[in-house]
């Protein structure tokens, strides 16, 4: 998933360079965003989210390419399979998260991935290994 947001972006960088920048955030839900932007998640419930955000400095795309991106085989590559966006949309459904993406031609891309949060986990009962310090038993040949 993550690997797959960021090989996208950076190759959308123009060849002279560029930056991809990786962030994550804690976000309360529910996100005042768009329909459009929120592909997988509309109607997320309200509650914690971990944000996973990926911006570039590349190429962008049009509002017709950001609608089709997450479609199974469409690419805008000469090499692609079209599968790595449809698949990372795949995965963060089925964790019940969704994905923002906002793009500008010439200027960069934003994504932003949501996924539901636990808070209140605690590591403290989480039972510590047994640890066997015997020593090994000797070869008996």
């Amino acid at each position: 998933l993550v690997m797959n947001l960021v090989i996208n972006a950076a190759e959308a960088l123009p060849e002279s360079g560029g930056i991809v920048r990786i962030a994550t955030s804690l976000e309360m839900g529910p996100f005042a965003l768009p329909e459009t932007q929120l592909i997988g998640g509309v109607g997320l419930p309200a509650g914690p989210y971990i944000c996973l955000e990926v911006r570039d400095t590349g190429r962008g795309m049009s509002p017709d390419t950001v609608e089709r991106i997450f479609d199974p085989f469409f690419t805008t590559k000469e090499t692609g399979h079209g599968l790595g966006l449809s698949a990372t949309l795949g995965i963060v459904s089925s964790f019940g998260g969704g994905i923002a993406v906002s793009s500008t031609p010439a200027i960069g891309s934003l994504f932003r991935v949501y996924l539901p949060a636990q808070l209140d986990g605690n590591v403290d009962n989480i039972p510590e290994p047994e640890i066997n310090n015997q020593p090994a038993p000797e070869d008996a040949s």
